[in-house]
């Protein structure tokens, strides 16, 4: 069996463009890499202060998400994560009392 130059060519030219865009896509991540916060200097949690009996009532009620919905909105551009440490770290103070 022999093959036809111009196929030959063309399966020579279409394998190494298939590998170059395979070997490509294999060493970039799918989203720019973001750095991991550091968990050694935890976000300050305010446990005082107006609106935070809400918040208590909530984590005493058992209702964790109301609690951090209602602790986000007192605290504006706070980050759902941070929002959610603080309230957890409320919940475990709590525990303790």
């Amino acid at each position: 069996m022999t093959l036809d130059p111009t196929s030959f060519f063309l399966g020579l030219v279409g394998g190494a463009v298939l590998g170059l865009i395979t070997s490509g896509l294999r060493g970039k991540p799918s989203s720019p890499s973001r750095s991991a916060p550091s968990l050694s200097a935890p976000y300050p949690v305010v446990t005082s202060g107006e609106g935070m009996e809400q918040v208590t009532a909530l984590i005493i009620a058992g209702q964790k998400i109301m609690a951090i919905k209602a602790y986000r909105e007192m605290h504006p551009g706070l980050g759902l994560k941070e929002a959610k440490d603080a309230v957890e770290a409320m919940e475990a103070r709590l525990k303790q009392q």
